[in-house]
């Protein structure tokens, strides 16, 4: 199953349209970059490294790492001097705290295990480390009001390869099992159905984002360590 998920990758990676890397992914860059810092810092699932040199220069030592050689092929010609890894998120072949920051942005959405990605990001991190993570929002208020004008493929037709799926309230409970507490929550884009150029009038797509981030497009949190919580669960 792995090698058969790694090949799919390595074939095509992900289909992004090009209004998304124009809009959402320029947005989403700047975000990050603006919360990562510190010392040592890993980045998970760079892609062809459209945030890595930012995140390069926040970073004393900095890794930069993907399953597919064919995208780390294209991170390196765009970032030659940054170091790069393959690696399986699953499996992260690092020592125990090992850095400050973890930077996993639009990744745990392609993962088969999300649990387990967590809690070897957490093994990884310094007591005092920091998650930077994001993940497409299903409950967004696009989603919902695309739900209630009855556009059903908002939620059914993906190109993107995503097989989990998370809202602000999943996403926090599943980061607190395995000892992962929210800090700060963020979305870098706000969109809705049929209204969308009227968000830019008046700055209320910006607003939007500052008042009611988990239901942007997509969530962005920090998370620092903290003792793994069940009482939630019923």
């Amino acid at each position: 199953m792995a090698i058969e998920f790694r090949a799919i990758y390595e074939k095509k990676g992900e289909k992004v349209s090009v209004l998304d890397h124009a809009i959402v992914n320029r947005n989403r860059r700047k975000l990050t970059a603006s919360l990562a810092g510190g010392a040592k810092g890993l980045e998970i699932g760079c892609a062809d490294g459209y945030i890595t040199a930012e995140l390069l220069q926040k970073f004393s030592f900095f890794v930069a790492s993907d399953i597919s050689t064919s995208y780390l092929k294209r991170a390196r010609s765009r970032v030659p001097d940054a170091r790069f890894t393959v690696l399986d998120c699953q499996y992260l072949p690092f020592k125990n705290q090992s850095f400050d920051n973890v930077i996993l942005t639009e990744v745990l959405e392609h993962t088969l295990s999300p649990l387990r990605v967590l809690e070897e990001i957490r093994r990884v991190l310094t007591d005092d480390g920091r998650l930077i993570l994001s993940v497409p929002n299903n409950m967004s208020l696009y989603n919902i009001c695309a739900h209630l004008l009855k556009r059903y493929n908002s939620f059914t037709k993906s190109n993107n390869r995503h097989i989990a799926f998370f809202d602000y309230g999943s996403l926090q409970k599943l980061l607190l099992t395995i000892g992962l507490k929210v800090t700060a929550v963020y979305t870098p884009h706000f969109s809705l159905p049929r209204f969308d150029r009227l968000l830019d009038w008046m700055g209320i797509r910006k607003m939007l984002c500052r008042k009611l981030p988990q239901f942007g497009v997509q969530i962005m949190v920090t998370a620092e360590k903290c003792r793994p919580r069940f009482d939630f669960i019923e």
